[in-house]
């Protein structure tokens, strides 16, 4: 199956339009998918198996896995998934009005739908006044390891956790690790794997006076509490740079005859 990457602009492959041949997983990968505990191993089991002798994705010479913009990486893993099990895939909806199950047969090539980046290039940079100083801001599309390394880091605020007697948690060395945000309770420390849900992807691929990914996160999150018009443009310059997917599904509920609409996730029609 040949499949057309939407972010091919980005990386300046002389005589290459996005062709990408994709096909389908032997039983042994298969099988290593279906195990993924999460997003971050599917992902990373992924990458190994693109890198693989018996890939079933051949990508142009130069072009790692890991170097891929997320959003053509997600459309591989789908095309991997059209060949191994299949475009159609049986789901159950609620309806949101009558309640009833709705099971629907779904034909992910019309659900899931490349997009072009808004912003060719890969790269840009934005101007943004802070204050009474005008700064300017280099953006970059968001690569799959920009997003493998930002999971990473939420992963890794647990290990960072003593436990203590009687279960008592100690946030010393997460307080060590990210100094500008307080931590006095397990609320505290899930406040702050949203905010790397929110920021954590944006921050990854902005460059900004020589500041770590640490001082650019606490310097979007002030900007987040007091200018979030600032954040904002900054979000949508980032965003605009890698190329999108449709996830939208509409059906009628057969019972009430009530429109249902649903945003359907790439990522539940993977292996396992």
């Amino acid at each position: 199956m040949e499949i057309v990457l939407q972010g091919y602009g980005i990386y300046n492959i002389p005589n290459w339009k996005g062709q990408v041949e994709v096909g389908e997983l032997n039983f042994f990968q298969a099988k290593r998918i279906a195990d993924s505990k999460d997003q971050l191993s599917l992902f990373r089991k992924f990458i190994k198996i693109m890198k693989s002798q018996d890939s079933p994705v051949k990508l142009p010479e130069g072009l790692a896995p890991e170097d891929l913009d997320l959003w053509d990486f997600t459309q591989l893993l789908l095309g991997i998934t059209f060949t191994s099990k299949g475009k159609s895939q049986q789901r159950t909806l609620t309806c949101p009005k009558c309640k009833k199950p709705q099971p629907r047969v779904i034909d992910l090539l019309k659900v899931f739908v490349p997009r072009a980046p808004k912003k060719a290039g890969g790269i840009d940079s934005v101007k943004v006044l802070v204050g009474k100083k005008e700064i300017q801001v280099a953006c970059r599309n968001i690569r799959v390891k920009d997003f493998i390394e930002v999971k990473q880091k939420a992963e890794e605020l647990s290990i960072l956790i003593d436990k203590g007697p009687a279960g008592i948690l100690n946030f010393e060395r997460v307080q060590e690790v990210y100094p500008f945000y307080k931590f006095n309770d397990i609320e505290d420390l899930d406040d702050f794997y949203e905010i790397l849900e929110d920021f954590g992807l944006v921050i990854q691929c902005i460059d900004l006076a020589d500041m770590d990914f640490n001082k650019r996160l606490e310097w979007a999150g002030a900007l987040k509490g007091t200018q979030s018009g600032i954040y904002a443009k900054i979000a949508n310059a980032v965003y605009a740079l890698s190329p999108g997917l449709d996830v939208d599904y509409k059906t009628t509920c057969t019972i009430c005859k009530h429109e249902i609409q649903a945003e359907l996730s790439p990522l539940d029609f993977f292996f396992g």
